[in-house]
């Protein structure tokens, strides 16, 4: 595990890249967009300190399905490679708890959007 830095506007990660590792903010926003730099971009999430994200790339081994920036300069996070991934949870078990929530937010997002959609 590593700090790193982010300009503000800094591209972090891009939709649809094969990668396997996750961030923890630390200081600054993330900004968490579909279609990022396209006419129909859209902001799906804003997230700070303490908040993760990338994690389903980690834990799935599929393509990014969003592309994160840096929303402040400076914004620090840290960075955990899949090979991190046993440990870090092991000494900030609490973290598995909001991998969790964000999952299950996403699938309740989900499927409130279904219902909104099938109207």
């Amino acid at each position: 595990m590593e700090l790193k830095k982010f300009k503000k506007n800094e591209v972090i990660f891009k939709q649809g890249a094969f990668e396997d590792f996750m961030f923890d903010i630390r200081w600054g926003k993330v900004g968490i967009y579909t279609d990022y730099g396209e006419p129909n971009q859209r902001l799906l999430r804003e997230l700070g300190p303490e908040d993760i994200f990338g994690e389903m790339g980690l834990v799935e081994s599929r393509p990014r399905s969003a592309t994160a920036v840096s929303l402040e300069r400076d914004t620090q996070c840290v960075y955990i490679a899949k090979e991190d991934f046993a440990g870090y949870f092991k000494d900030k078990p609490a973290k598995i708890l909001l991998i969790m929530q964000l999952m299950s937010q996403r699938i309740r997002d989900l499927s409130d959007e279904v219902a909104r959609l099938s109207k």
